[in-house]
Formats: C-alpha cells, structure tokens, sequence
C-alpha cells in the first residue's frame, strides 16, 4: 500500500486526526489516509497485517476523534 507523504510527516496521532478530519490531502481522501495510518501502523507494530490488526489501528484513530468511513477504511487498507 502506497503511504502518502502527510502520514509520513505526521508527529503525532493528533496529527494524522487533524488531515483526516480536513477530509485527507489533494490525492487521497480521509477514508485512504485512515486506511493507510492503520496499514502502517499495523506494519511498524510487527503483529502482521490482519483485518484484527487493521481494525485495532483504526479504532485507535476513532477514539482519538477521526472521523471517517470505518468499513471503507478496512476495505481499502485489507485490499493490499
């Protein structure tokens, strides 16, 4: 899965909050940066990449306050 550049760079969880409540980046939109914070997230924990892990990753977006379609997310970071 492709990272983009704003996951990358972000500092901290209430970052990546911050671009995907601005409704993600000029390539991507919010449910694709959930998805791919989640999918890297899940890769950097080490556990592997399930829906399990997924889902986890972004149910700890969630809770911080992102607000994005979370069944669009899973899709779209599970597709990889």
């Amino acid at each position: 899965m492709e990272i983009s550049q704003a996951i990358n760079e972000a500092q901290s969880l209430e970052q990546v909050v911050a671009i995907v409540n601005d409704g993600g980046t000029s390539r991507f939109d919010q449910n694709e940066i959930a998805a791919q914070y989640a999918y890297d997230a899940a890769d950097d924990a080490g556990f592997g990449l399930s829906k399990a892990n997924i889902e986890a990753h972004l149910d700890v977006l969630v809770e911080a306050g992102a607000e994005f379609d979370y069944l669009k997310a899973v899709e779209l970071a599970t597709a990889s």
